[in-house]
């Protein structure tokens, strides 16, 4: 598994956000049913950090939020209780750290919008009799 060298991967996230929680820029597979870190990164970017992010999106701040997590997102009542407060540093940290990247949005009907353009041309020759 490599990551990048100045970033400090804390161990709270492999115990516990490495479940469902994957970082494309720095190549952590882990999980793959919650939002990847590195796109959560990229909001965080724009809001002026994670931090902020958090406190512009749940109106709470960063210990509440990672404390009790299952009151702004249910999905993550699995992981009440795992997280102390000395952790939650350790993770604003970690996340403002992250390269962020764009989610991958709409990139994934690249190949039927080429593969549509191929069939129409096709059909193109076949009425003009050049197939």
């Amino acid at each position: 598994m490599e990551v990048l060298p100045l970033i400090k991967v804390p161990e709270v996230y492999y115990q516990v956000c490495s479940s469902c929680h994957s970082v494309k820029t720095l190549n952590l597979k882990q999980g793959r049913s919650a939002p990847d870190l590195s796109e959560i990164a990229y909001k965080a970017k724009k809001e002026g950090g994670f931090v902020a992010y958090i406190e512009r999106k749940y109106k709470v701040d960063p210990y509440e939020f990672f404390l009790y997590p299952s009151k702004y997102v249910p999905e993550m009542a699995l992981i009440e209780g795992k997280i102390y407060s000395k952790d939650v540093d350790e993770l604003i940290t970690f996340i403002d750290q992250i390269p962020p990247a764009k989610g991958d949005g709409y990139l994934w009907l690249l190949p039927l919008v080429l593969l549509a353009i191929g069939l129409i041309v096709l059909q193109r020759r076949f009425r003009d009799g050049r197939a």
